[in-house]
């Protein structure tokens, strides 16, 4: 009984020291979490959004006006979201740091509209 009682008491510090020991994994890399949004706060999907810097990567903001970039190197990157009808979004200054995330809220205002005509006479 007392060996096994023994038993039991050197596999839970064995438990316990395994629990304790940090864990080597490390990681090197940061992220971009966009949500992009008209100039009332709605959400827009379909916002085409551009990173550029260490690296650079393009994607389409979800039905929730979202857009991660993941696993980016640290670094500084500019950050542009385009949709027509609206102004564009641009951020030339988004520090990117190992472990951490850069959320943006990324605000496009309504744009002017604009149209050309071209008008023709005919003389007489």
């Amino acid at each position: 009984m007392r060996t096994r009682m023994a038993g039991m008491a050197g596999l839970v510090a064995l438990l316990v020291g395994l629990a304790a020991t940090p864990s080597t994994a490390q990681v090197f890399t940061g992220r971009i979490d966009v949500t992009a949004v008209d100039s009332t706060g709605a959400v827009l999907p379909g916002v085409t959004v551009d990173i550029t810097g260490p690296r650079s990567e393009t994607q389409v903001t979800d039905a929730r006006g979202e857009a991660r970039f993941l696993g980016l190197p640290p670094g500084t990157y500019s950050v542009v979201g385009t949709l027509a009808g609206f102004n564009n979004y641009e951020n030339q200054n988004v520090v990117v740091v190992t472990g951490a995330v850069v959320p943006l809220r990324a605000t496009l205002a309504v744009g002017g509209v604009t149209q050309q005509v071209e008008v023709l006479a005919e003389g007489s």
